[in-house]
């Protein structure tokens, strides 16, 4: 079924068939988003983020690449436009963010939309945008135990949150 056409799929109010040791079981759980990777201007963005509202999808996520929407900015404004989707990066490369200041944005973004921030993660795997943010280019092996270790740090820290009212000089617990 086309989305797009007024219709909702089956799919978009979250049932769905999966097999599992060769029997099927029913799903409500799985959820559907819209990642957005490039949009020309303010107005075209607001009418994705309404469009993707409308058609019923339950995620809203932004990738982390050099050249594209800044995935804090752009989920902070999605959330301003619509209030029922998480927001979710997809994913943020931890090789560009520095711990506490990624935790700021975290909370920040979860504070201001009522608790719907979600946080994907990723080693990194496009060398070009290393080199063009000057960041050094680690081996696989290297960018897979620093995620390791990004994991186990936000396991640790899950209940971050923004305790100062002032944003130029917010606290973390």
């Amino acid at each position: 079924m086309r989305l797009g056409t007024g219709e909702r799929s089956p799919v978009a109010e979250g049932i769905v068939l999966a097999v599992t040791s060769g029997q099927h079981e029913a799903m409500s759980d799985i959820q559907f988003g819209v990642n957005v990777h490039a949009v020309s201007s303010r107005r075209d963005f607001h009418q994705l983020v309404h469009r993707a509202d409308e058609l019923g999808y339950g995620v809203f996520a932004a990738p982390d690449h050099l050249g594209g929407l800044a995935p804090f900015a752009a989920l902070t404004f999605a959330g301003m436009i619509s209030e029922r989707p998480r927001l979710r990066t997809y994913v943020l490369n931890t090789g560009f963010w520095n711990p506490a200041l990624l935790a700021r944005e975290v909370a920040t973004l979860d504070l201001l939309s009522q608790g719907r921030a979600e946080l994907g993660l990723g080693a990194g795997h496009m060398r070009r945008e290393y080199e063009d943010a000057r960041l050094p280019w680690l081996s696989l092996g290297q960018r897979v135990q620093a995620l390791r270790s990004w994991c186990t740090r936000c396991a640790a820290g899950s209940q971050t949150k923004v305790t100062n009212r002032s944003p130029c000089s917010n606290r973390f617990r």
